[in-house]
């Protein structure tokens, strides 16, 4: 079986895996970037089973629209998982503590280098 390890480089041709979490009104005001971004993307409006899907490798990426509890929760408890924060209005809140594998972004953000970069930190951060 030839299958690259997930904590290997990076190739360009990566598929960018990534979870959602967020309501309705998060998928919609989303969903557009994050489809042009990810080859994959589930939506999901709890976090519990996102994390296990992660912590085996399913999906490289956790974006969280909008839900600023979890947000916080999980900059503090991340290990990675790399986290991508999806709402502006949390920068404030939050620029002070982003470890070096989570990052905000914004609608108009290009996110398919975001999400490379924060996948490439987080395995760094392992390895290192």
């Amino acid at each position: 079986m030839n299958r690259t390890p997930s904590l290997g480089p990076i190739a360009p041709s990566l598929e960018l895996r990534v979870i959602a979490v967020g309501d309705d009104v998060d998928q919609l005001r989303w969903h557009d970037a994050l489809e042009g971004a990810a080859d994959l993307v589930e939506w999901r409006q709890a976090l519990a089973e996102s994390l296990v899907d992660l912590r085996n490798d399913r999906f490289h990426l956790l974006f969280i629209a909008s839900d600023m509890r979890a947000t916080m929760a999980l900059t503090l408890l991340s290990n990675p998982p790399p986290v991508v924060l999806g709402s502006g209005r949390q920068w404030d809140a939050l620029q002070s503590c982003l470890p070096p594998y989570v990052a905000l972004a914004h609608r108009d953000t290009d996110l398919r280098p975001l999400f490379r970069d924060l996948v490439a930190s987080a395995r760094g951060h392992l390895r290192g």
